[in-house]
């Protein structure tokens, strides 16, 4: 996972987003609707305060050159002063000896020598002037390095702050990449989904084809033929040898073989149209054509060997999750049943909740939001299904 945080202290909001799909800094999924703009906003902020952060930076440059230029003219009058200086230091020398040469009295060379410690006084002063001078010198080049170093130090930061946006831009574009891809995959499956419902339709439309063609055929037994057999007095069964003869290859239903014993030799109905069964779990409904119906009607202490699933229940608890197991009266081919209930007495906020089907039995929840009293409830159920592909 890759995250992006936009810190304050840069010009940004202190906003964290990531490449998933988290509900508060997620760009993923639908994230990219409500994070993607601030996001895009957060990094323009960021930008800007490394802007700003570059032109103050240049502007600190350019008064560290004035002060550069200060120092420079001062260093020249810090030797313009000691030139002045030395200057004086032989004019002093070449007048004393000047004096001396001229100057045979000791009044003359007293004064000669008073001119002199005078001219030696102000060279003192020239020097000291000239110390000071290269004093501030130092103190401006010190000052000079300082600002470089700090102008350095904004250089780097501004640096790492457009390295910070650039990762941000390239998270972005990153996420509208994972975007596109997204829909492309969405796209797809909804067009191999369209497909399939193609192809479904055409299965059904040829599966009807063959209904109609198997209808058609069965209609086309010779009605003088069946005619004859129910007045034959002949047995009312299922393609017996008897009803074969006067119907030719086709097999023939009487009104006794719509109702018996269901069967199915390699897929094909061999036996009764309609089969009913009961037992102590309950009774079925069996169908040719592979349907199976099976139900629990009727409610405890009822006198019928098949009963109603009782759920008891736990007194004053409410939303209790009491369970039966139903063992259907007749198995399944699969797991694949459909169960339904409906419950013999007013009990307000009361439902059942099947769940873990197998082919010969369901384990059945039964809800409440009322406080019950500790009696359980019947519930009338049916269960379909198929006993055969």
């Amino acid at each position: 996972m890759a995250e992006v945080t936009f810190p304050a202290e840069y010009g940004g909001d202190g906003n964290t987003y990531t490449d998933d799909a988290d509900p508060n800094t997620g760009l993923d999924g639908v994230g990219y609707m409500t994070r993607f703009v601030p996001c895009l906003v957060g990094a323009v902020k960021m930008a800007a305060f490394s802007k700003g952060q570059a032109d103050a930076a240049g502007q600190f440059a350019a008064t560290c050159e004035e002060l550069r230029n200060e120092a420079a003219q001062s260093k020249e009058a810090s030797a313009s002063s000691a030139g002045k200086a030395a200057a004086n230091k032989l004019a002093t020398d070449e007048a004393l000896a000047e004096a001396r040469d001229r100057i045979g009295t000791s009044q003359e060379l007293a004064q000669a020598r008073d001119t002199a410690q005078q001219n030696a006084t102000a060279t003192g002063q020239d020097r000291q002037a000239v110390a000071a001078d290269r004093l501030q010198t130092g103190k401006d080049r010190a000052a000079t390095k300082a600002d470089a170093e700090a102008t350095a130090a904004d250089r780097d930061q501004t640096g790492e702050d457009r390295t910070a946006a650039t990762a941000a831009a390239e998270a972005t574009a990153a996420d509208r990449q994972q975007t596109g891809q997204d829909r492309t995959a969405a796209t797809a499956a909804a067009e191999a989904t369209a497909a399939d419902r193609q192809q479904t339709g055409e299965d059904r439309e040829a599966t009807g084809s063959d209904r109609q063609a198997a209808e058609t055929a069965a209609a086309s037994v010779d009605a003088d033929k069946i005619m004859h057999a129910k007045g034959s007095g002949l047995p009312n069964e299922v393609g017996t040898a008897a009803l074969r003869d006067v119907a030719g290859t086709g097999e023939v239903y009487a009104r006794g073989g719509i109702v018996g014993t269901v069967e199915d030799t390699g897929g094909v109905p061999s036996g009764a149209i309609i089969e009913n069964g009961e037992n102590a779990n309950g009774r079925y409904t069996k169908f040719a054509n592979g349907t199976l119906i099976c139900e629990s009607i009727v409610g405890i202490g009822s006198s019928a060997p098949y009963q109603g699933i009782y759920i008891s229940s736990t007194a004053n608890q409410e939303w209790g999750n009491e369970t039966a197991t139903w063992v259907f009266p007749h198995e399944f081919i699969d797991n694949r049943v459909v169960v339904t209930g409906t419950i013999d007495s007013g009990a307000g906020g009361t439902w059942i909740h099947p769940r873990s089907p197998t082919p010969t039995s369901i384990l059945i929840y039964q809800y409440s939001t009322d406080v019950r009293g500790g009696t359980g409830y019947t519930w009338y159920v049916k269960a379909s299904g198929r006993w055969k592909l």
